[in-house]
């Protein structure tokens, strides 16, 4: 007789509306900071954008390590929310500078 084999556990789904939110919050933020920029009074406002997007960058690091915490286990995890990390800062300043340029008359 041979054992039946174990049918592994299905792996979790990770929520696409959050996932969705962590990923669009720190670019959007970013535009609508130089968005309001672009009025007459906050000019100011330029030079905290990008500072006000790296701290959503960090916080939406947090929040998506523990988003992805049940589906990847281990160093590999660390190499995703790297990854993350990298890839919002360099969204972030791309859509500062863009609209920096697009915005300054």
């Amino acid at each position: 007789m041979n054992p039946e084999p174990e049918t592994p556990k299905p792996v979790p789904e990770i929520p696409r509306g959050r996932l969705w939110l962590l990923l669009l919050t720190p670019p959007l933020l970013t535009g609508v900071g130089n968005l309001v920029a672009g009025l007459p009074n906050f000019f100011l406002l330029y030079l905290l954008t990008p500072l006000i997007a790296f701290f959503t960058v960090v916080w939406g690091a947090i929040h998506f390590n523990e988003l992805i915490r049940f589906r990847h286990l281990g160093g590999f995890r660390d190499l995703i929310v790297f990854f993350y990390l990298l890839g919002q800062i360099v969204i972030c300043l791309a859509v500062w500078y863009g609209s920096c340029f697009i915005l300054m008359h």
